[in-house]
């Protein structure tokens, strides 16, 4: 009796280090997922405040801001305020638009997780900021 109940012991030992390889990676997973999100949320608020900026600029130009030299600026004013944790906004990407003497700027962004590797998921966001110099 005394040799199986050793031989039980013994095999609980192996069978904690089995049990945390097979928790280990999940954890880890849900671990990641949890930074996803956070690197998804600052993503979203980070390109809001970038096209923010982009309008801003857009609304007190004292020319049409759809013009070539205009929507230029403002596409690099959108660029460089975006800081993603990841490849950088493609100017190709941005929009400018004016309607109704308001500018619209509009910007579109393929964001890509780390844990499910290989999708990407499109990030959208405009502002719209009345265009002060209008006649």
């Amino acid at each position: 009796m005394k040799r199986v109940r050793l031989l039980l012991r013994r095999n609980r030992k192996g069978a904690a280090i089995v049990e945390f390889a097979l928790v280990v990676p999940l954890l880890l997973i849900l671990l990641w997922g949890i930074v996803d999100i956070g690197r998804a949320f600052y993503t979203l608020n980070n390109l809001a405040s970038a096209v923010r900026e982009g309008a801003r600029s857009a609304a007190v130009m004292a020319t049409d801001p759809t013009i070539a030299a205009n929507k230029t600026l403002i596409k690099s004013t959108v660029t460089t305020a975006f800081t993603p944790i990841g490849p950088a906004l493609k100017p190709e990407s941005v929009f400018v638009t004016l309607a109704n003497r308001q500018v619209t700027v509009q910007a579109s962004y393929p964001f890509a997780p780390l844990v499910l590797v290989g999708w990407t998921f499109p990030v959208r966001r405009s502002a719209i900021f009345r265009w002060e110099q209008a006649p």
